[in-house]
């Protein structure tokens, strides 16, 4: 991880959309476990 960048991106601006990416993933899972949860809870 020390150097290694995919090539012709800076580090400053890789970081930010990857961060944002990771967030978004979180979020979409929660949402997919809960909607599941509910679903099978039957409360829909």
């Amino acid at each position: 991880m020390n150097d290694r960048t995919p090539p012709g991106v800076p580090k400053e601006k890789a970081s930010r959309p990857a961060k944002i990416v990771a967030w978004v993933a979180v979020i979409v899972l929660v949402a997919i476990v809960v909607w599941i949860a509910v679903n099978t809870a039957g409360l829909v």
